[in-house]
Parts: C-alpha cells; structure tokens; sequence
C-alpha cells in the first residue's frame, strides 16, 4: 500500500468500496508503529498482531458480502489508557495503576468497537 496522508471520510469511502482493503490498512498502522513507537513512546500496550489482522479480514469479509456498518467500518484505531479495555493495560498515566488490568470496557470504547465493527469479537 502506498504512503501518503489521506482523510478518515477518503479512506472510509475507499475500503467500502473495496479499493483499500482493511488488512493492508492494519498491516501499514503495524509498520509505522513499529518503527516510530520505539521513538515517540506513543503506545503503551498494542494488540497481539494476530488478533489485528483477524480483526480486519473479518471487517473485510462483511464489506465484501454487503454489511457495510458506517464510516469507521474496517478503520484501525487506538485508544488512549484513560479508557479501559478489557484485558489490556489501563495505567491513566500514573505509576500507582501500572500493573492494572481492566476487566471490562469503558462506554467509549464499546462504542468505537460497534463503529468499526469490532464489538461481537470481543464478548
């Protein structure tokens, strides 16, 4: 895939229709963290690369026969550690909750996973 900067609604409207596929997508956003992340710091926990591309194809596959969800349909994104995830990491920036572990999701994040198309993995 080609890099260059492109909006949200551009590339929405590309992956619907099946000009960009979700997995590439996912696959750049990988890439570009793994070589910026060391630097800027930006990521304290990252899924497990397996689960991403799941993920995606899964995104992919449901553009594919049709059940186009809306706008952030097969979008990757982060979520910044104020808001809990279950199972991952949820340090709020202090030291003291360094080691917490949310055991369920924040209402935000519900409400991206059912954006992009992610909230039935995640049951």
């Amino acid at each position: 895939m080609k890099s260059y900067l492109i909006s949200i609604k551009q590339l929405s409207e590309r992956i619907k229709n099946g000009d960009i596929s979700p997995v590439d997508l996912v696959e750049v956003c990988v890439d570009r963290i793994k070589k910026f992340n060391p630097t800027i710091d930006a990521f304290i926990s990252i899924n497990e690369k397996d689960a991403l591309y799941k993920q995606a194809l899964m995104a992919e596959t449901e553009i594919k026969r049709g059940k186009y969800l809306g706008p952030l349909h097969g979008i990757p994104f982060s979520i910044k550690d104020i808001f809990c995830v279950k199972g991952i990491r949820c340090t709020v920036g202090s030291k003291i909750l360094s080691k917490y572990i949310a055991d369920a999701d924040s209402t935000a994040v519900n409400r991206m996973k059912k954006a992009v198309g992610y909230s039935h993995w995640y049951k």
